[in-house]
């Protein structure tokens, strides 16, 4: 994905999770995404790496707002990429994903360290 005057890794979020495949059944992206030439609706949001960027593919960004995270209780077993939780105007509870503890595949021969820097839609 060219981003920023580079070129850099696009990887999809199924990808960076140890999740069985339809674990994650969002809708197909909506808010701000583009059909690239796959035909296929993506948005991505771009994480810093030492050394390069990664783009990380997502179905769908419903919106980008301040949030209070909780964390969870201590005694609840979680995967490391979950930092805790935040809770919707509607009530919802939402989990919060931690990027810089998603791994990546090791044939991108990336390393972990991560900081959010963008949410963009792939092109």
């Amino acid at each position: 994905m060219d981003w920023r005057g580079q070129t850099i890794p696009l990887v999809p979020l199924e990808a960076l999770m140890p999740l069985s495949p339809g674990a994650l059944k969002l809708g197909v992206g909506q808010a701000g995404a583009i059909a690239p030439s796959s035909g296929v609706a993506s948005v991505a949001i771009v994480v810093e790496r030492p050394g390069r960027p990664l783009a990380i593919a997502v179905d769908q960004l419903l919106c980008e707002q301040e949030m209070v995270l909780k964390p969870f209780e201590a005694w609840v077993p979680l995967p490391p990429y979950l930092s805790g939780c935040t809770i919707l105007a509607s009530g919802e509870v939402v989990p919060v994903l931690k990027p810089e503890a998603l791994s990546p595949p090791a044939s991108l021969g990336l390393n972990r360290e991560t900081t959010v820097t963008s949410l963009l839609p792939t092109a």
